[in-house]
């Protein structure tokens, strides 16, 4: 599976929808387990993380460079991500191709 990012604006012009259709879109993706909030997302996966990883410290070795724009421990500045949505486990299981 890969990622993509997109911004609402580029959604809209390739759906020919309004900005109001697509937030309205999202809420009713949202309420079904179709998208998620990346926080949230992220939340899950260092859960997940943590949980598979031998070591419970605060930064092991198993920590992805993917959830940070680096790899190392320590005090990053907080990013708002409140913004991006994510496509859920369930909408690739129901909707993705094989």
């Amino acid at each position: 599976m890969s990622a993509a990012a997109y911004s609402e604006n580029a959604i809209c012009k390739n759906l020919g929808i309004s900005l109001e259709e697509l937030r309205n879109s999202f809420n009713i993706l949202e309420q079904n387990g179709y998208l998620e909030a990346y926080e949230t997302f992220l939340a899950r996966e260092q859960l997940n993380e943590s949980n598979s990883c031998p070591s419970h410290s605060g930064c092991s070795s198993c920590h992805s460079c993917s959830h940070s724009s680096s790899c190392g421990c320590g005090a990053q500045a907080k990013e708002d991500y409140s913004d991006i949505r994510v496509i859920t486990e369930k909408a690739v299981e129901e909707f993705g191709s094989d």
